[in-house]
């Protein structure tokens, strides 16, 4: 036995294309240039092959049929002059193979009697289509097998003892089955297409479906079954007279039908599991692995652990150290014993050691700095900034801590990445995602704004560097920082209109911070002398030191 089977030029059976055969059967109703036309048709859909039925009507119509009057397109005539009248003979199956040699389609036949085989056997039909009523008919079984072509047997109207009896008889090496429910047009809850797998398992053959529905979705699902041939009636207009056209595919479902089938064989597949090139970036980004899902359960414990900061410093008041030039110009000895919070390089300040800022901002990790220039410098802020406590991003969590080098400081890390009007909507809140900041002063002022401070004072926030672009923007002479002294300088490079796209996004998030604060009901005052920043009071840093000192 064989799960293949040759059909002229193709192969059906596992893993194989499925033959799509278009049943013309008696449709053309005694009509060549019909027959013709459905022959177009099947071709320009992408058919396989195009089938007849070819009756010797004497045999086939019972005796007590024969006079029987029927009404007809050509008039009132007897069942046997109607199937007379509906038969063709040699100089229109002549024509019909001529035709499809053409057009390179295959053809063939459903034989209903033994002298019908003789007389398609003289057009070397690629296969023999055994009608589902003559699966028990043992002598015309005979007379097929002896042609020694290609078998097709449709099962309908048939029991399984039946059908085994059929293929008891028939050559197993050149046999397909073809599972059928033989009533015109035919019922969805009496197709029983998982017959497909019965009959697939039992014989070992291959198994095809010849469908006679209204519709083209139950032959779909018969291809996804397995069936490696579908056979449909195929008709010009299903008005047109037959009994066989209201279960018939016009043209235009033909073209689906085959273009979906073959859609549909893609879609199936080999069966060998596999992952495909396109899913494995996708793979890489979403599925989340031990690793992944350590580091999330990491992550949501160090927010969750955020939310001790809130409101620690309720209604006190707090300075914000930046690194502008402008600082050079100021006292902050003064500051000793005041709550601050400095940020980036202020550790370098010679007044840092006396002013002891109790929180220090690290602006995350970004290129072009490398890597080694990065640990360098965190080496030379673990040594300088003492006791205070540290506010990283989240993504340098790994990077920061590897050294081991902060293990017994209080160290918070904030996850950037939410969106800017997440802060009109939730104000600023550390346990959850925040938006990216444009400045390390930004995330200095998430800090402040969510421990509670009732007043920020800004010190250093010149943000004018766009108006100085060749001379030092810090209060430290850069080219002796860490990062600086390996390429950190190269970022400085940018365009003009990135400066600007820089000013534009560093705005809009201070404003927001206006915003957020105003809404918490803390103020936030800006004693930088100078500068760009213009969204927040201006205060000389003299005058907001003697308040405090007389308060």
């Amino acid at each position: 036995m064989s799960k293949t089977l040759r059909l002229g030029a193709r192969t059906i059976g596992d893993a194989q294309p499925v033959y799509v055969i278009a049943e013309i059967g008696i449709n053309h109703n005694g009509d060549l240039e019909i027959a013709k036309k459905l022959i177009d048709v099947a071709k320009l859909a992408g058919c396989d092959a195009v089938k007849f039925q070819k009756r010797t009507p004497e045999l086939c119509v019972p005796d007590e049929q024969k006079d029987l009057k029927r009404d007809t397109p050509w008039g009132v005539m007897t069942y046997l002059e109607y199937r007379h009248r509906v038969e063709f003979g040699y100089e229109q199956y002549a024509a019909i193979d001529e035709h499809c040699k053409r057009l390179g389609i295959d053809w063939f036949a459903s034989c209903w009697d033994e002298p019908s085989v003789d007389f398609i056997e003289q057009f070397g039909p690629v296969c023999y289509k055994i009608a589902s009523a003559s699966v028990t008919d043992v002598a015309l079984l005979e007379k097929l097998k002896k042609t020694g072509r290609p078998l097709i047997l449709s099962t309908g109207m048939s029991s399984m003892e039946e059908i085994r009896r059929a293929v008891e008889v028939l050559p197993k090496e050149r046999l397909a089955l073809c599972h059928a429910t033989s009533s015109y047009p035919c019922k969805a809850d009496e197709l029983n297409l998982r017959v497909i797998q019965t009959l697939k398992k039992e014989f070992d053959l291959p198994v095809g479906y010849s469908g006679h529905e209204v519709g083209l979705q139950t032959t779909y699902a018969a291809v996804a079954l397995g069936a490696c041939l579908v056979e449909r009636h195929i008709t010009l207009d299903r008005a047109m007279w037959g009994s066989d056209q209201a279960a018939s595919v016009e043209p235009q479902g033909l073209v689906r039908l085959v273009r979906d089938i073959r859609v549909i064989e893609r879609g199936l597949g080999d069966g060998q599991k596999k992952v495909y090139e396109s899913e494995k970036p996708i793979r890489a980004k979403l599925r989340r692995g031990r690793t992944v899902v350590n580091e999330q359960l990491a992550r949501h414990a160090l927010l969750a652990e955020n939310q001790k900061l809130y409101n620690r410093h309720q209604g006190e008041r707090c300075f914000i150290l930046a690194t502008g030039p402008s600082i050079n110009s100021q006292s902050l000895r003064d500051l000793a014993g005041q709550t601050c919070i400095s940020v980036s390089n202020f550790f370098v300040h010679p007044d840092c050691s006396a002013i002891r800022p109790r929180y220090h901002c690290v602006a995350p990790f970004h290129p072009p700095i490398t890597e080694e220039a990065w640990q360098t410098w965190l080496a030379e802020m673990a040594d300088a900034t003492g006791d205070a406590e540290l506010f990283f991003g989240m993504q340098d969590r790994q990077r920061n801590s590897s050294s081991g080098r902060f293990s017994s400081r209080s160290v918070h890390h904030v996850l950037f990445g939410g969106p800017l009007n997440q802060l009109e909507a939730h104000g600023v809140d550390l346990a959850r995602a925040v938006p990216s900041p444009q400045s390390v002063t930004i995330m200095a002022l998430y800090a402040g704004i969510y421990m509670g401070f009732k007043e920020i004072v800004l010190l250093g926030c010149d943000h004018d560097w766009i108006l100085h672009l060749n001379v030092s923007r810090h209060f430290y002479q850069e080219e002796q920082h860490a990062l600086n002294r390996t390429g950190y300088s190269e970022w400085f490079g940018a365009r003009l209109d990135d400066y600007c796209r820089d000013y534009v996004t560093l705005w809009a998030q201070y404003r927001a911070l206006a915003k957020a604060a105003q809404d918490r009901g803390v103020r936030i005052v800006n004693a930088t002398p100078g500068g760009l920043l213009d969204l927040f009071p201006r205060e000389q840093f003299e005058q907001v030191i003697s308040a405090k000192r007389a308060a």
